[in-house]
């Protein structure tokens, strides 16, 4: 009965441990979906103006979409923040904000589930 008990305990260590790690790649997930945001939004200005158009941000939207550990994205909300902040500064702006876990982050739900752990 002892060693049941003992069993158990180390049961729960080991789920308690294991949810601490999915949080620990869940915030990993967002510090590079934030990272490659940046990569995004500069490859996404076509036309080199520092000013991203509709068409551009049809582009940004399409490739976080796309971003490997994304498993959804509030578009409507995000295509409102690129319209508001169109201009480089303003979009760097948005992405310190949502690097800092703002609000602006929940945006973009990400999952540790699509993610292969390498040996």
């Amino acid at each position: 009965a002892t060693s049941q008990g003992s069993n158990a305990t180390a049961l729960l260590g080991i789920v308690k441990e294991n949810g601490e790690i999915q949080d620990e790649m869940k915030d990993l997930v967002k510090q590079q979906v934030v990272e490659q945001m940046m990569t995004i939004v500069i490859q996404s200005d076509r036309d080199q103006d520092f000013h991203l158009n509709d068409q551009e941000i049809d582009m940004v939207l399409l490739r976080v979409r796309s971003l490997k550990g994304v498993e959804k994205l509030d578009e409507d909300k995000m295509r409102a923040l690129l319209q508001e902040q169109r201009g480089m500064g303003g979009l760097m702006q948005l992405i310190r904000e949502m690097a800092s876990n703002s609000e602006k982050m929940k945006m973009i739900t990400v999952s540790t589930a699509s993610l292969q752990v390498e040996d």
